[in-house]
């Protein structure tokens, strides 16, 4: 693995009282990572879970792979989902924890020292992402459109 990031998320099963944490990655592969043998691993370290999924990120020609991102990045916890009992359970347990994390060739971006709104940011490509806010029971966001912005297409747009 030459490189990846990573975060932690928690769901809660209501029938079985039961946390479920699990784990998104989006890693740079030098060869492909045989799931059944990863599974062994997995249980090994669990000791009552064979439970892995493996995929392959497609990259598309409008977002690139801007959708596997989102997902890899998205919240570690869906408190709309949870009574107040569960809230204070997992932030009890969570409190300080690391949740996202990278390594390899993913770790160790350098921001600049000054603030990025005094970088020439009209020559650098940039991607938009709008979320909605969808209020009910089980209030959430949801990812709605990724757009990818090259500056090309973005001066000849207007």
């Amino acid at each position: 693995m030459d490189g990846a990031f990573y975060s932690t998320e928690y769901t809660y099963n209501s029938k079985t009282k039961e946390w479920h944490p699990h784990i998104h990655i989006f890693a740079l592969l030098n060869e492909w990572i045989d799931q059944e043998e990863l599974s062994e691993t997995w249980h090994d370290i669990t000791l009552d879970s064979y439970i892995v999924d493996i995929r392959r990120v497609k990259k598309t020609k409008e977002h690139g792979y801007s959708k596997a991102v989102a997902e890899v990045c998205k919240y570690a916890l869906k408190f709309s989902d949870l009574s107040l009992e569960n809230t204070w359970e997992a932030y009890l347990s969570l409190k300080g924890s690391r949740l996202t994390g990278c390594f390899g060739s993913m770790y160790g971006v350098k921001l600049p020292e000054k603030l990025t709104d005094d970088l020439p940011l009209d020559d650098l490509p940039y991607m938009e992402l709008l979320y909605r806010f969808v209020f009910g029971k089980k209030s959430y966001y949801d990812l709605e459109i990724t757009k990818d912005v090259k500056p090309n297409k973005r001066n000849e747009e207007g």
